[in-house]
């Protein structure tokens, strides 16, 4: 079975009886992921880890190529009333279909134009941080795994009884195992081969083994995670952000124009783009900044120059500065 199509369809994973004392590997790292995380594991992230993302598009529609146009009005079709509103997994519809040829692309307005790139931008967003933590959870449970703390389990694919695995069966790198994380699923035949793991579909009857890890072992884990014991994970952005917040963007964006007046204090350079095109071009469009803060960001920039001991001859009101007599 296909990464996404197994990740992606919890409902038909497989199913043990309490009585068992054991849990599907699966299901076992979503409950870790969820105690690592909170409430902000989603419970999607190993399927959206295994989706192609959009590149980003450039700052203006005219600079894009063929492909970028293509993938700007993809993503608008994909996401019409927004990414957070219907299911990301969508865009995977739209990756593994071929595009149409650019010349029949139905051109672009500047607002769509802007509104592909914002939703561009926050798909790459949610993909990034829903890989952090889905990769961070897989380290985890392989270590876990690797120093017995976690009790694997393995029953055959077509069922039958349970069986211990061999001593041996995690002690190796997570590289050499990676795979085995995609359906949870073992050929012991060849624990450690890459090549068949990969493979889209499952191999003949009694080829595989699904792993499973003991109730008793995951419920210790479990608490020492929800008790801090564990190393914390590192902090990520929700899956579905809040609106963006301007602080750090708003400091480069700062940044940049002072940088420029202490280069240049006689006035902007020849090459240096007028005042509003800079407010528009950076400020709004590349760095995502409120029009109204990028517009009070450049006058407070030039006021922070000076505050530097910058003796300039910027204005806050032009692209330049008007000579002195």
């Amino acid at each position: 079975m296909q990464p996404f199509i197994f990740w992606n369809s919890p409902k038909d994973w497989v199913l043990s009886p309490t009585k068992d004392g054991v849990v599907f590997l699966a299901a076992a790292m979503f409950r870790i992921g969820r105690a690592r995380y909170g409430e902000q594991w989603t419970g999607r992230e190993a399927a959206l880890t295994t989706l192609t993302p959009p590149a980003p598009l450039p700052t203006r529609w005219f600079e894009a190529k063929g492909e970028e146009l293509v993938a700007a009005r993809a993503v608008l079709t994909a996401f019409p009333e927004g990414v957070f509103v219907r299911p990301l997994e969508e865009w995977a519809d739209f990756v593994v279909k071929p595009f149409a040829p650019p010349m029949l692309v139905k051109p672009l307005s500047p607002d769509e134009w802007a509104l592909a790139r914002e939703r561009v931008q926050q798909i790459l967003e949610i993909l990034t941080t829903s890989e952090a933590r889905w990769r961070d959870v897989v380290e985890a449970t392989f270590a876990l795994l690797k120093v017995g703390a976690l009790e694997t389990v393995l029953r055959p694919s077509t069922g039958g009884d349970y069986i211990p695995p061999s001593a041996a069966l995690w002690n190796t790198d997570l590289k050499h195992v990676r795979t085995r994380f995609w359906n949870c699923e073992v050929a012991l035949t060849n624990p450690f081969s890459q090549t068949e793991a990969s493979q889209a579909e499952s191999p003949p009857d009694g080829k595989f083994h699904k792993i499973f890890v003991t109730t008793k072992s995951l419920d210790a884990i479990l608490a020492k995670v929800q008790n801090a014991t564990l190393p914390a994970p590192a902090p990520e952005t929700q899956s579905l952000p809040p609106p963006p917040r301007t602080t750090g963007r708003l400091a480069e964006y700062k940044r940049g124009i002072v940088e420029a007046v202490r280069k240049s204090p006689d006035g902007p350079p020849a090459d240096w783009p007028q005042r509003d095109a800079y407010i528009r071009d950076v400020g709004y469009e590349k760095l995502r900044l409120p029009k109204d803060v990028a517009k009070s960001g450049y006058a407070a920039a030039l006021r922070e120059a000076a505050a530097q001991g910058i003796d300039h001859k910027w204005s806050r009101r032009r692209s330049k500065a008007q000579p002195t007599a």
